[in-house]
């Protein structure tokens, strides 16, 4: 697990995360399910900037990826 994504994404059960390196910054993406919704959340820093909700995990999954695929083009690295 990422030390990026916060406590309250770990424990919800995160699926399908990553994490990326550039310009000082770390900016981490996951995969939350619970009972009713899933949801896909990205921090900046640890911080909450973003999250959306599925129907499904699939359509989670692939927004993710294109969301991590958007900031690895611009310069982003896989954080270690």
């Amino acid at each position: 697990m990422s030390p990026f994504v916060s406590a309250d994404t770990s424990a919800a059960g995160a699926l399908h995360q990553w994490s990326l390196y550039g310009e000082g910054h770390v900016i981490a993406g996951a995969i939350v399910p619970d009972d009713r919704t899933i949801e896909a959340h990205v921090l900046l820093d640890g911080l909450p900037i973003y999250r959306s909700r599925h129907v499904s995990l699939a359509s989670a999954e692939e927004e993710l990826v294109a969301l991590r695929g958007h900031w690895a083009r611009e310069g982003w690295i896989e954080a270690s």
